[in-house]
């Protein structure tokens, strides 16, 4: 009993309002990518990507299985350590580390516009909206730079700062879901996997230096934290299993409803974009390989907790 009281205690301070927004929007993000992720994996089942390296994938399940048992307890064990980010530190190095990724990401956002302008022309909607918020975000990353180096307080202004980027991950994640139909290009692929892992890590990192967090006593702990928060989000789409754990933990008492909605939000507009898709990428004979991968996927989807029963 008293560790479950420790438990929810640790869950209740983790969702105090200084870490509210930080945290809501790297567990979105993270759950966001973890489902991409799931969902390419099931078009490579359809396309036989998977009988070709039938032992990889199951040691990757193994170490993330491990990990995800290690992380949870580094998770109730360690305690962040609270303190002002911006005092008696020297944030100049990080100046200009963020003034030269807002540079680079303001001209890709510009070359690609001009390159879709110049030669395509038939960019969605989706795809658009990626580039405008790859530009967006670059100017973000400038400005923060900017309050950096003249050691700015204002976490308000931070915050927003990392709404944009976390705007643009989701977008680029999204168009980047919505191209692969096929199994085309591997190399693709393990490029997308390693961009989402490195948008994870500075967003932790980011989300962390924003919620003062002291650098050297709690970038461990929330980077466990937040590896552990990703292995939750591909839980999180088996319903009962979700669910159970949900509220047999007590956890529906520290919820932030804001998270809960954005959350709803995303996957709502993720399954509008993948409906689309669909009905657009039909092969000759009628049948979308999304469908496939889909299907494929849900098959293995199938829980029982107590007497409840989900599948497809």
């Amino acid at each position: 009993m008293m560790k479950m009281d420790g438990l929810k205690e640790r869950i209740q301070q983790l969702l105090q309002k200084k870490y509210l927004f930080p945290v809501s929007a790297v567990l979105l993000l993270m759950v966001v990518i973890v489902r991409i992720i799931q969902l390419n994996v099931a078009i490579d089942y359809t396309t036989g990507f998977f009988s070709k390296n039938s032992w990889s994938m199951p040691l990757l399940a193994v170490v993330m299985i491990l990990f995800f048992v290690y992380a949870v307890w580094q998770t109730v064990h360690r305690k962040f350590q609270i303190s002002y980010p911006y005092h008696e530190m020297n944030l100049k190095p990080a100046a200009i580390v963020c003034f030269a990724l807002g540079g680079v990401m303001m001209l890709s956002g510009f070359a690609q516009i001009l390159g879709w302008s110049a030669n395509t022309g038939d960019a969605k909607i989706l795809e658009l909206l990626a580039m405008l918020f790859c530009i967006a975000a670059g100017g973000a990353f400038l400005y923060h730079g900017y309050l950096m180096f003249v050691g700015a307080e204002d976490k308000l202004q931070n915050h927003c700062l990392l709404a944009v980027a976390v705007l643009w991950s989701v977008l680029n994640l999204m168009s980047n879901f919505i191209r692969h139909t096929t199994i085309a290009s591997i190399s693709e692929y393990l490029f997308d996997f390693l961009f989402c892992a490195a948008s994870v890590l500075f967003l932790l990192y980011y989300a962390k230096f924003t919620a003062g967090i002291d650098g050297k006593k709690g970038d461990y702990p929330l980077l466990i934290t937040g590896f552990s928060a990703v292995l939750l989000g591909a839980v999180s789409s088996i319903p009962p299993l979700f669910c159970g754990a949900f509220w047999k933990l007590g956890i529906s008492q520290y919820v932030n409803p804001v998270s809960i909605i954005l959350t709803v939000f995303i996957g709502y507009m993720m399954f509008l974009f993948i409906t689309d898709a669909m009905q657009e990428n039909k092969g000759s004979a009628g049948v979308s390989p999304w469908r496939d991968a889909l299907e494929c996927e849900y098959q293995y989807e199938s829980v029982r907790v107590g007497n409840l029963k989900w599948s497809h």
